[in-house]
Protein backbone atom coordinates (compact mmCIF):
# COMPACT_ATOMS: atom_id res chain seq x y z
CA UNK A 1 0.00 0.00 0.00
CA UNK A 2 1.64 3.47 -0.98
CA UNK A 3 0.43 6.81 -0.16
CA UNK A 4 -3.15 8.30 -1.69
CA UNK A 5 -2.25 11.56 -3.43
CA UNK A 6 -1.01 14.34 -0.81
CA UNK A 7 -3.60 17.37 -0.99
CA UNK A 8 -0.79 20.29 -1.70
CA UNK A 9 -2.87 23.56 -0.87
CA UNK A 10 -0.23 25.40 -2.21
CA UNK A 11 -1.70 24.36 -5.35
CA UNK A 12 -5.25 26.29 -5.22
CA UNK A 13 -6.16 29.07 -6.61
CA UNK A 14 -6.09 32.28 -5.05
CA UNK A 15 -10.42 32.40 -5.99
CA UNK A 16 -12.10 33.05 -2.79
CA UNK A 17 -15.41 31.38 -3.97
CA UNK A 18 -13.57 28.67 -5.34
CA UNK A 19 -10.67 27.97 -3.30
CA UNK A 20 -11.79 24.46 -1.90
CA UNK A 21 -12.98 22.68 -5.47
CA UNK A 22 -9.49 21.32 -6.20
CA UNK A 23 -9.28 20.21 -3.05
CA UNK A 24 -12.50 18.78 -2.26
CA UNK A 25 -12.14 16.84 -5.86
CA UNK A 26 -8.94 15.59 -5.05
CA UNK A 27 -10.28 14.27 -1.52
CA UNK A 28 -12.84 12.56 -3.40
CA UNK A 29 -10.47 10.88 -6.12
CA UNK A 30 -8.72 9.83 -2.67
CA UNK A 31 -12.17 8.78 -1.37
CA UNK A 32 -13.13 6.35 -3.88
CA UNK A 33 -10.50 3.81 -2.54
CA UNK A 34 -11.58 3.42 0.11
CA UNK A 35 -12.93 -0.24 0.82
CA UNK A 36 -16.25 -0.56 2.68
CA UNK A 37 -16.58 -2.94 6.02
CA UNK A 38 -19.71 -4.61 7.41
CA UNK A 39 -18.75 -5.63 11.40
CA UNK A 40 -20.91 -8.22 13.08
CA UNK A 41 -20.74 -8.13 16.49
CA UNK A 42 -20.60 -5.06 18.63
CA UNK A 43 -19.35 -6.19 21.77
CA UNK A 44 -16.17 -4.99 23.40
CA UNK A 45 -13.89 -6.08 20.17
CA UNK A 46 -16.28 -4.92 18.24
CA UNK A 47 -16.31 -1.83 19.40
CA UNK A 48 -13.07 -1.54 19.34
CA UNK A 49 -12.36 -2.46 15.79
CA UNK A 50 -15.08 0.28 14.91
CA UNK A 51 -12.25 3.08 16.56
CA UNK A 52 -9.66 1.44 14.82
CA UNK A 53 -11.11 1.74 11.44
CA UNK A 54 -11.28 5.49 12.08
CA UNK A 55 -7.74 5.43 12.08
CA UNK A 56 -7.45 3.93 8.74
CA UNK A 57 -7.65 5.86 5.94
CA UNK A 58 -8.50 2.86 3.51
CA UNK A 59 -10.77 1.00 5.13
CA UNK A 60 -14.52 2.41 6.18
CA UNK A 61 -17.23 1.04 8.46
CA UNK A 62 -20.83 0.94 6.42
CA UNK A 63 -23.06 -1.80 7.84
CA UNK A 64 -23.67 -3.67 11.73
CA UNK A 65 -25.74 -6.10 13.29
CA UNK A 66 -25.86 -7.67 16.55
CA UNK A 67 -27.79 -9.86 18.20
CA UNK A 68 -28.57 -7.53 21.26
CA UNK A 69 -30.78 -4.19 19.54
CA UNK A 70 -29.78 -2.50 22.52
CA UNK A 71 -26.28 -2.84 21.33
CA UNK A 72 -26.74 -1.93 17.55
CA UNK A 73 -28.74 1.42 18.79
CA UNK A 74 -25.95 2.26 21.38
CA UNK A 75 -23.40 1.77 18.41
CA UNK A 76 -25.52 3.89 15.95
CA UNK A 77 -26.10 6.93 18.62
CA UNK A 78 -21.94 7.14 18.56
CA UNK A 79 -21.58 6.48 14.95
CA UNK A 80 -25.08 8.04 13.14
CA UNK A 81 -23.52 7.31 10.03
CA UNK A 82 -22.96 3.79 10.07
CA UNK A 83 -26.35 1.84 8.44
CA UNK A 84 -27.86 -1.19 10.49
CA UNK A 85 -28.63 -4.41 8.92
CA UNK A 86 -31.79 -6.81 9.56
CA UNK A 87 -29.91 -9.94 10.32
CA UNK A 88 -25.96 -11.17 9.92
CA UNK A 89 -27.03 -12.61 6.38
CA UNK A 90 -28.40 -9.05 5.37
CA UNK A 91 -25.20 -7.44 6.28
CA UNK A 92 -23.32 -9.86 4.76
CA UNK A 93 -25.62 -9.73 0.97
CA UNK A 94 -25.54 -5.47 0.92
CA UNK A 95 -24.19 -4.58 -2.61
CA UNK A 96 -20.70 -2.59 -2.08
CA UNK A 97 -18.94 -4.22 0.87
CA UNK A 98 -15.58 -5.34 0.39
CA UNK A 99 -14.41 -6.90 3.69
CA UNK A 100 -16.23 -8.60 6.87
CA UNK A 101 -15.28 -8.80 10.43
CA UNK A 102 -16.95 -11.13 12.92
CA UNK A 103 -17.04 -10.58 16.42
CA UNK A 104 -19.89 -12.87 17.98
CA UNK A 105 -19.24 -15.64 20.11
CA UNK A 106 -17.38 -18.32 19.04
CA UNK A 107 -20.17 -20.84 17.86
CA UNK A 108 -21.32 -18.43 14.80
CA UNK A 109 -17.79 -17.65 13.81
CA UNK A 110 -17.31 -20.46 10.93
CA UNK A 111 -21.33 -20.08 9.36
CA UNK A 112 -20.21 -16.47 8.88
CA UNK A 113 -17.32 -16.86 7.25
CA UNK A 114 -18.61 -19.40 5.27
CA UNK A 115 -21.07 -17.35 4.02
CA UNK A 116 -18.90 -14.46 3.22
CA UNK A 117 -17.05 -16.54 1.36
CA UNK A 118 -19.73 -17.05 -0.72
CA UNK A 119 -20.01 -13.27 -1.11
CA UNK A 120 -16.06 -12.92 -2.26
CA UNK A 121 -15.43 -11.17 0.21
CA UNK A 122 -11.72 -10.49 2.86
CA UNK A 123 -13.05 -11.86 5.87
CA UNK A 124 -11.10 -10.54 9.34
CA UNK A 125 -12.93 -13.16 12.17
CA UNK A 126 -11.80 -13.26 15.73
CA UNK A 127 -10.63 -16.79 17.50
CA UNK A 128 -11.49 -19.15 16.73
CA UNK A 129 -12.36 -19.87 13.58
CA UNK A 130 -14.84 -22.78 14.75
CA UNK A 131 -14.99 -24.86 18.27
CA UNK A 132 -15.07 -27.95 15.80
CA UNK A 133 -11.98 -28.83 14.97
CA UNK A 134 -12.67 -31.07 12.23
CA UNK A 135 -15.02 -28.25 10.85
CA UNK A 136 -12.31 -25.48 10.81
CA UNK A 137 -10.26 -27.81 9.03
CA UNK A 138 -12.61 -27.91 6.43
CA UNK A 139 -12.67 -24.32 6.27
CA UNK A 140 -9.09 -23.65 5.83
CA UNK A 141 -8.93 -25.89 3.27
CA UNK A 142 -11.21 -24.41 0.85
CA UNK A 143 -9.76 -21.07 1.78
CA UNK A 144 -6.53 -22.63 0.24
CA UNK A 145 -8.29 -23.75 -2.52
CA UNK A 146 -9.51 -20.76 -3.46
CA UNK A 147 -7.31 -18.29 -2.39
CA UNK A 148 -9.56 -16.52 -0.22
CA UNK A 149 -8.37 -13.52 1.29
CA UNK A 150 -8.92 -14.15 5.41
CA UNK A 151 -7.14 -13.85 8.48
CA UNK A 152 -8.15 -14.75 12.41
CA UNK A 153 -7.37 -11.64 14.54
CA UNK A 154 -3.96 -12.48 16.53
CA UNK A 155 -3.21 -9.19 17.56
CA UNK A 156 0.40 -10.16 18.51
CA UNK A 157 1.30 -10.79 15.21
CA UNK A 158 2.88 -7.59 15.09
CA UNK A 159 4.43 -7.27 18.66
CA UNK A 160 8.02 -5.88 18.66
CA UNK A 161 8.51 -9.24 20.64
CA UNK A 162 7.44 -11.68 18.19
CA UNK A 163 9.86 -9.75 15.91
CA UNK A 164 12.55 -10.33 18.77
CA UNK A 165 11.76 -13.85 19.15
CA UNK A 166 11.82 -14.59 15.43
CA UNK A 167 15.22 -12.68 14.78
CA UNK A 168 17.08 -13.34 18.37
CA UNK A 169 17.49 -17.07 18.36
CA UNK A 170 19.55 -19.36 16.12
CA UNK A 171 23.26 -20.81 15.75
CA UNK A 172 25.01 -17.34 14.70
CA UNK A 173 22.53 -15.45 17.04
CA UNK A 174 22.82 -13.22 20.02
CA UNK A 175 20.33 -15.72 22.11
CA UNK A 176 22.14 -18.98 20.23
CA UNK A 177 19.83 -21.83 19.72
CA UNK A 178 16.14 -21.70 21.04
CA UNK A 179 15.58 -25.10 23.46
CA UNK A 180 12.80 -24.20 26.04
CA UNK A 181 10.04 -21.99 26.18
CA UNK A 182 7.68 -21.59 28.79
CA UNK A 183 3.76 -19.75 28.63
CA UNK A 184 2.12 -18.99 31.97
CA UNK A 185 -1.00 -17.05 32.99
CA UNK A 186 -3.10 -16.75 35.83
CA UNK A 187 -6.25 -14.12 36.64
CA UNK A 188 -7.58 -13.41 39.86
CA UNK A 189 -11.19 -14.51 38.54
CA UNK A 190 -12.63 -15.58 34.69
CA UNK A 191 -14.16 -14.00 32.85
CA UNK A 192 -11.70 -10.34 33.31
CA UNK A 193 -14.03 -7.75 35.11
CA UNK A 194 -14.18 -5.99 31.62
CA UNK A 195 -15.51 -8.96 29.90
CA UNK A 196 -18.17 -9.33 32.39
CA UNK A 197 -21.57 -8.01 29.75
CA UNK A 198 -20.16 -9.96 27.06
CA UNK A 199 -22.34 -12.59 28.02
CA UNK A 200 -22.03 -16.54 29.53
CA UNK A 201 -20.09 -18.12 26.59
CA UNK A 202 -17.14 -17.26 27.65
CA UNK A 203 -17.42 -18.52 31.20
CA UNK A 204 -18.72 -22.07 29.72
CA UNK A 205 -16.53 -24.79 28.19
CA UNK A 206 -18.41 -24.82 24.70
CA UNK A 207 -17.45 -21.35 23.54
CA UNK A 208 -15.25 -19.73 26.49
CA UNK A 209 -12.25 -20.45 28.70
CA UNK A 210 -8.96 -18.59 29.09
CA UNK A 211 -7.24 -21.56 26.96
CA UNK A 212 -8.93 -20.62 24.27
CA UNK A 213 -9.85 -17.05 24.58
CA UNK A 214 -6.17 -15.78 25.94
CA UNK A 215 -3.35 -18.65 25.67
CA UNK A 216 -4.18 -19.02 21.97
CA UNK A 217 -2.97 -15.59 21.36
CA UNK A 218 0.59 -17.25 23.03
CA UNK A 219 0.33 -20.46 20.70
CA UNK A 220 -0.15 -18.81 18.40
CA UNK A 221 3.04 -16.60 18.41
CA UNK A 222 4.81 -19.47 19.63
CA UNK A 223 4.45 -21.36 16.36
CA UNK A 224 5.05 -18.40 14.30
CA UNK A 225 8.80 -18.63 15.50
CA UNK A 226 8.90 -22.97 16.12
CA UNK A 227 6.87 -23.69 13.29
CA UNK A 228 4.11 -27.00 14.20
CA UNK A 229 3.99 -27.93 17.93
CA UNK A 230 3.71 -31.80 19.18
CA UNK A 231 1.17 -32.27 22.07
CA UNK A 232 3.16 -34.35 24.61
CA UNK A 233 0.55 -34.70 27.37
CA UNK A 234 -2.42 -32.21 28.53
CA UNK A 235 -3.95 -32.05 31.81
CA UNK A 236 -7.19 -29.35 32.27
CA UNK A 237 -9.41 -29.09 35.39
CA UNK A 238 -12.94 -28.16 35.65
CA UNK A 239 -15.94 -27.09 38.67
CA UNK A 240 -17.74 -30.50 39.22
CA UNK A 241 -21.17 -30.88 38.24
CA UNK A 242 -21.26 -27.61 35.75
CA UNK A 243 -20.62 -26.13 32.25
CA UNK A 244 -18.02 -24.20 33.21
CA UNK A 245 -14.51 -23.48 31.77
CA UNK A 246 -10.81 -24.92 32.79
CA UNK A 247 -9.55 -23.01 36.18
CA UNK A 248 -5.99 -24.81 35.56
CA UNK A 249 -4.32 -25.73 32.37
CA UNK A 250 -0.76 -27.60 32.72
CA UNK A 251 0.56 -28.93 28.97
CA UNK A 252 3.42 -30.20 27.28
CA UNK A 253 4.26 -29.56 23.74
CA UNK A 254 7.52 -30.12 21.47
CA UNK A 255 9.03 -28.72 18.51
CA UNK A 256 12.15 -28.61 16.21
CA UNK A 257 13.60 -25.23 14.63
CA UNK A 258 16.60 -25.32 12.69
CA UNK A 259 17.34 -28.85 13.63
CA UNK A 260 16.85 -28.34 17.06
CA UNK A 261 14.78 -29.94 19.34
CA UNK A 262 12.46 -27.58 21.50
CA UNK A 263 10.44 -28.11 24.93
CA UNK A 264 7.22 -26.18 25.66
CA UNK A 265 5.56 -25.94 28.93
CA UNK A 266 2.22 -24.68 28.90
CA UNK A 267 0.50 -23.29 32.38
CA UNK A 268 -2.93 -21.70 33.22
CA UNK A 269 -4.76 -20.82 36.33
CA UNK A 270 -7.36 -19.04 37.97
CA UNK A 271 -6.20 -18.34 41.06
CA UNK A 272 -4.17 -15.46 43.10
CA UNK A 273 -4.71 -11.98 44.07
CA UNK A 274 -3.16 -10.61 40.89
CA UNK A 275 -5.90 -9.60 38.40
CA UNK A 276 -3.92 -10.62 34.92
CA UNK A 277 -0.67 -12.07 34.65
CA UNK A 278 0.90 -13.36 31.47
CA UNK A 279 4.17 -14.53 30.40
CA UNK A 280 6.41 -16.07 27.93
CA UNK A 281 9.74 -17.35 28.48
CA UNK A 282 11.83 -17.92 25.35
CA UNK A 283 15.56 -19.53 27.06
CA UNK A 284 18.27 -20.38 23.97
CA UNK A 285 21.79 -21.54 24.22
CA UNK A 286 23.23 -17.94 24.99
CA UNK A 287 20.19 -16.00 26.61
CA UNK A 288 16.86 -15.34 27.33
CA UNK A 289 13.97 -13.46 26.25
CA UNK A 290 11.53 -12.40 28.64
CA UNK A 291 7.60 -11.02 27.05
CA UNK A 292 5.33 -9.82 29.84
CA UNK A 293 1.85 -8.31 29.66
CA UNK A 294 1.34 -8.86 26.22
CA UNK A 295 4.57 -9.06 24.67
CA UNK A 296 4.88 -5.04 25.60
CA UNK A 297 7.40 -5.44 28.26
CA UNK A 298 10.74 -6.81 26.86
CA UNK A 299 13.74 -7.85 28.80
CA UNK A 300 16.86 -9.80 27.51
CA UNK A 301 19.38 -11.37 29.45
CA UNK A 302 22.60 -12.64 28.18
CA UNK A 303 24.08 -16.05 29.89
CA UNK A 304 27.56 -14.12 30.14
CA UNK A 305 25.61 -11.43 32.27
CA UNK A 306 26.38 -8.56 29.63
CA UNK A 307 24.22 -5.65 28.92
CA UNK A 308 21.57 -6.16 25.52
CA UNK A 309 19.41 -2.75 25.27
CA UNK A 310 16.37 -3.18 23.68
CA UNK A 311 14.80 -0.29 22.26
CA UNK A 312 10.92 -0.67 22.78
CA UNK A 313 8.90 0.48 19.93
CA UNK A 314 5.05 1.23 21.00
CA UNK A 315 2.86 -1.28 18.93
CA UNK A 316 -0.11 0.71 17.53
CA UNK A 317 -3.51 -0.88 16.75
CA UNK A 318 -3.43 1.20 13.25
CA UNK A 319 -0.78 -1.96 12.68
CA UNK A 320 -3.60 -4.32 12.24
CA UNK A 321 -5.66 -2.02 10.21
CA UNK A 322 -2.93 -1.72 7.81
CA UNK A 323 -2.29 -5.56 7.56
CA UNK A 324 -6.13 -5.64 7.12
CA UNK A 325 -5.90 -3.12 4.43
CA UNK A 326 -3.51 -5.03 2.49
CA UNK A 327 -5.66 -8.56 2.82
CA UNK A 328 -8.49 -6.58 1.28
CA UNK A 329 -6.54 -5.51 -1.53
CA UNK A 330 -5.28 -8.90 -1.94
CA UNK A 331 -1.78 -7.38 -1.11
CA UNK A 332 0.89 -8.96 0.68
CA UNK A 333 0.06 -8.56 4.52
CA UNK A 334 3.41 -10.30 6.54
CA UNK A 335 4.71 -7.88 9.05
CA UNK A 336 7.41 -6.73 7.01
CA UNK A 337 5.92 -5.98 3.90
CA UNK A 338 2.41 -4.02 5.25
CA UNK A 339 4.34 -2.09 7.95
CA UNK A 340 6.17 -0.54 5.12
CA UNK A 341 3.03 -0.74 3.05
CA UNK A 342 1.68 3.26 4.12
CA UNK A 343 4.57 5.26 5.95
CA UNK A 344 1.81 8.03 6.37
CA UNK A 345 1.54 9.58 10.28
CA UNK A 346 -0.89 7.08 11.83
CA UNK A 347 -1.05 9.22 15.16
CA UNK A 348 -3.60 11.86 15.21
CA UNK A 349 -2.04 13.64 18.01
CA UNK A 350 1.11 13.46 16.59
CA UNK A 351 0.52 14.47 13.38
CA UNK A 352 -1.82 17.49 14.69
CA UNK A 353 0.89 18.60 16.82
CA UNK A 354 3.63 18.52 13.78
CA UNK A 355 1.40 20.20 11.65
CA UNK A 356 0.55 23.12 13.72
CA UNK A 357 3.89 23.19 14.68
CA UNK A 358 5.16 23.70 11.23
CA UNK A 359 2.21 26.41 10.89
CA UNK A 360 3.37 28.18 13.84
CA UNK A 361 6.99 28.22 12.33
CA UNK A 362 6.17 29.61 8.94
CA UNK A 363 5.88 26.30 7.27
CA UNK A 364 2.01 26.63 5.55
CA UNK A 365 3.05 24.15 2.71
CA UNK A 366 4.34 21.21 5.00
CA UNK A 367 1.53 21.91 7.64
CA UNK A 368 -1.16 21.26 5.35
CA UNK A 369 0.53 18.32 3.81
CA UNK A 370 0.46 16.74 7.40
CA UNK A 371 -2.53 17.37 7.93
CA UNK A 372 -4.20 15.95 4.46
CA UNK A 373 -2.04 12.52 5.68
CA UNK A 374 -4.03 12.23 9.12
CA UNK A 375 -7.82 13.33 7.74
CA UNK A 376 -7.23 11.69 4.40
CA UNK A 377 -9.75 8.96 3.40
CA UNK A 378 -11.52 9.45 7.24
CA UNK A 379 -15.42 9.65 7.40
CA UNK A 380 -14.56 11.65 10.21
CA UNK A 381 -12.82 14.94 9.21
CA UNK A 382 -11.06 15.94 12.45
CA UNK A 383 -10.18 19.24 14.07
CA UNK A 384 -7.06 18.41 12.29
CA UNK A 385 -8.27 19.86 8.54
CA UNK A 386 -10.27 22.93 10.82
CA UNK A 387 -7.46 23.65 12.04
CA UNK A 388 -6.34 24.06 8.17
CA UNK A 389 -9.43 26.00 7.49
CA UNK A 390 -9.46 27.85 10.24
CA UNK A 391 -5.94 29.94 10.44
CA UNK A 392 -4.28 28.85 6.89
CA UNK A 393 -7.27 29.60 4.59
CA UNK A 394 -9.14 31.63 7.08
CA UNK A 395 -12.23 30.00 6.13
CA UNK A 396 -14.43 30.13 9.72
CA UNK A 397 -17.51 28.74 8.03
CA UNK A 398 -16.10 25.86 6.50
CA UNK A 399 -13.58 25.16 9.96
CA UNK A 400 -17.12 25.26 11.83
CA UNK A 401 -18.82 23.00 9.60
CA UNK A 402 -15.79 20.52 9.70
CA UNK A 403 -15.94 20.62 13.45
CA UNK A 404 -20.03 19.68 13.79
CA UNK A 405 -19.30 16.44 11.32
CA UNK A 406 -16.44 15.88 13.82
CA UNK A 407 -18.31 16.40 17.51
CA UNK A 408 -20.82 14.22 15.66
CA UNK A 409 -18.36 11.27 15.82
CA UNK A 410 -16.99 11.50 19.30
CA UNK A 411 -17.11 10.70 23.05
CA UNK A 412 -17.04 13.16 25.30
CA UNK A 413 -14.08 11.85 26.98
CA UNK A 414 -12.19 11.99 23.99
CA UNK A 415 -8.80 14.00 23.71
CA UNK A 416 -9.88 14.91 20.14
CA UNK A 417 -13.63 15.84 21.61
CA UNK A 418 -11.58 18.20 23.79
CA UNK A 419 -9.64 19.88 21.37
CA UNK A 420 -12.46 20.10 18.36
CA UNK A 421 -15.12 21.63 21.46
CA UNK A 422 -12.81 24.46 21.68
CA UNK A 423 -12.34 24.99 18.63
CA UNK A 424 -15.70 25.26 18.12
CA UNK A 425 -16.44 27.56 20.96
CA UNK A 426 -13.64 30.11 19.51
CA UNK A 427 -15.30 30.02 16.02
CA UNK A 428 -18.33 31.22 17.73
CA UNK A 429 -16.62 33.81 19.73
CA UNK A 430 -16.74 32.18 23.07
CA UNK A 431 -13.41 32.55 24.24
CA UNK A 432 -14.31 32.01 28.05
CA UNK A 433 -15.56 28.47 27.14
CA UNK A 434 -12.69 27.78 24.86
CA UNK A 435 -10.26 28.15 27.48
CA UNK A 436 -12.19 26.40 30.59
CA UNK A 437 -12.47 23.49 27.97
CA UNK A 438 -8.55 23.36 27.16
CA UNK A 439 -7.82 23.60 30.41
CA UNK A 440 -10.14 20.92 31.55
CA UNK A 441 -8.48 19.17 28.99
CA UNK A 442 -4.74 20.07 29.74
CA UNK A 443 -4.81 20.20 33.58
CA UNK A 444 -3.05 17.44 35.37
CA UNK A 445 -1.78 16.05 32.17
CA UNK A 446 1.89 15.49 31.75
CA UNK A 447 1.73 16.05 27.80
CA UNK A 448 0.67 19.15 26.99
CA UNK A 449 -1.42 19.30 24.21
CA UNK A 450 -1.37 20.94 20.65
CA UNK A 451 -4.77 22.36 21.83
CA UNK A 452 -3.80 24.74 24.26
CA UNK A 453 -1.31 25.98 22.23
CA UNK A 454 -3.80 26.61 19.51
CA UNK A 455 -5.48 28.42 22.21
CA UNK A 456 -2.19 30.67 22.92
CA UNK A 457 -1.89 31.29 19.05
CA UNK A 458 -5.27 31.68 17.86
CA UNK A 459 -7.37 33.62 21.02
CA UNK A 460 -4.96 34.93 22.68
CA UNK A 461 -2.24 36.07 19.57
CA UNK A 462 0.35 34.81 21.84
CA UNK A 463 2.71 32.82 19.02
CA UNK A 464 5.23 32.78 21.45
CA UNK A 465 4.01 30.98 24.15
CA UNK A 466 2.46 28.72 21.58
CA UNK A 467 5.73 27.96 20.36
CA UNK A 468 6.74 26.99 23.75
CA UNK A 469 3.98 24.54 24.74
CA UNK A 470 4.25 23.00 20.97
CA UNK A 471 8.39 22.47 22.08
CA UNK A 472 7.17 20.94 25.54
CA UNK A 473 4.62 18.77 23.63
CA UNK A 474 7.70 17.60 21.25
CA UNK A 475 9.42 16.42 23.99
CA UNK A 476 12.04 19.40 23.52
CA UNK A 477 12.25 19.31 27.45
CA UNK A 478 13.77 16.43 28.96
CA UNK A 479 12.19 17.04 32.67
CA UNK A 480 9.37 19.07 33.67
CA UNK A 481 11.11 21.48 35.77
CA UNK A 482 13.30 22.29 32.91
CA UNK A 483 10.44 24.13 31.42
CA UNK A 484 8.99 26.62 34.53
CA UNK A 485 7.58 29.07 31.31
CA UNK A 486 5.55 26.29 30.37
CA UNK A 487 2.00 25.33 31.37
CA UNK A 488 1.43 22.76 34.29
CA UNK A 489 5.12 22.30 35.29
CA UNK A 490 3.97 20.80 38.33
CA UNK A 491 1.99 17.95 37.84
CA UNK A 492 -0.34 15.41 39.75
CA UNK A 493 -1.48 11.86 39.31
CA UNK A 494 -5.21 11.75 38.61
CA UNK A 495 -5.32 8.55 41.21
CA UNK A 496 -2.62 9.16 43.95
CA UNK A 497 -2.44 12.96 43.48
CA UNK A 498 1.16 12.98 44.32
CA UNK A 499 3.63 14.87 42.27
CA UNK A 500 5.34 12.49 39.27
CA UNK A 501 7.96 12.16 36.64
CA UNK A 502 6.09 9.74 34.35
CA UNK A 503 2.94 9.12 32.35
CA UNK A 504 1.31 6.48 31.45
CA UNK A 505 -0.41 6.65 27.78
CA UNK A 506 -3.77 4.82 27.69
CA UNK A 507 -5.77 3.67 24.45
CA UNK A 508 -8.81 6.23 25.86
CA UNK A 509 -6.12 8.81 26.21
CA UNK A 510 -5.87 9.49 29.91
CA UNK A 511 -2.46 10.64 30.49
CA UNK A 512 -2.31 11.50 34.37
CA UNK A 513 -0.92 8.29 35.95
CA UNK A 514 2.38 8.37 38.18
CA UNK A 515 5.12 5.36 37.23
CA UNK A 516 3.48 4.01 40.74
CA UNK A 517 0.31 3.64 39.90
CA UNK A 518 0.95 2.83 36.09
CA UNK A 519 2.25 -0.36 37.72
CA UNK A 520 -1.25 -1.50 39.12
CA UNK A 521 -3.31 -0.84 36.14
CA UNK A 522 -4.01 -4.54 34.52
CA UNK A 523 -7.36 -4.74 32.11
CA UNK A 524 -8.88 -1.25 32.97
CA UNK A 525 -8.48 2.51 32.90
CA UNK A 526 -9.05 3.32 35.99
CA UNK A 527 -11.00 6.59 34.90
CA UNK A 528 -12.81 5.58 32.10
CA UNK A 529 -13.09 1.81 33.07
CA UNK A 530 -11.99 0.92 28.64
CA UNK A 531 -10.33 -2.20 28.03
CA UNK A 532 -6.54 -1.83 27.86
CA UNK A 533 -4.88 -4.05 25.82
CA UNK A 534 -1.56 -2.06 25.32
CA UNK A 535 0.46 1.00 27.27
CA UNK A 536 3.06 2.96 26.93
CA UNK A 537 5.08 5.11 29.77
CA UNK A 538 5.89 8.34 28.63
CA UNK A 539 9.78 9.96 30.18
CA UNK A 540 9.35 13.70 30.89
Amino acid sequence: MGHANVVDLSERTECTSCKWTHLRKRTEAAMSDVKNVGVIGLGVMGQRMLQLLYKQPTLRATYVWDANPSAVQATLETYPELKAASSASDLIQQQGLHSLYIATPPAAHIDLTNEALDRGLAVLCEKPLSTDGAVAKECVARIAASSARTGVNFPLATAQGLSLAESLFGDNKPLGALHNVSISASWMQWPRPWQQGAGRWLSERQEGGFTREVLSHFVFALQRVVGPLTLIHSAATYPEESNLAETDLNARLSATRDGHAISVQVEGHVRGDIPCYNQVRWEGTKGTLVLGRWFSEIQVLLADGSDFPVEQKHRDDVDLATHWAALVDGKPNTSDEASTASPVDTVPLVSQAKSLFQALTGDVKGAAQTQDNFTKGCPVVSQARSLVESTILRDPSAAAKTQKHFLSFSLDHCIGLSQAKSLVQAIRGDTAGALQTQDNFTRGCAVISQARSLVESTILRNPEAASKTQEYFFGKKSQAGEAPDCPSSTLECVVCLTEMKTVLLLPCKHLCLCQTCSTKITDLCPLCKAPIATKTSVFL
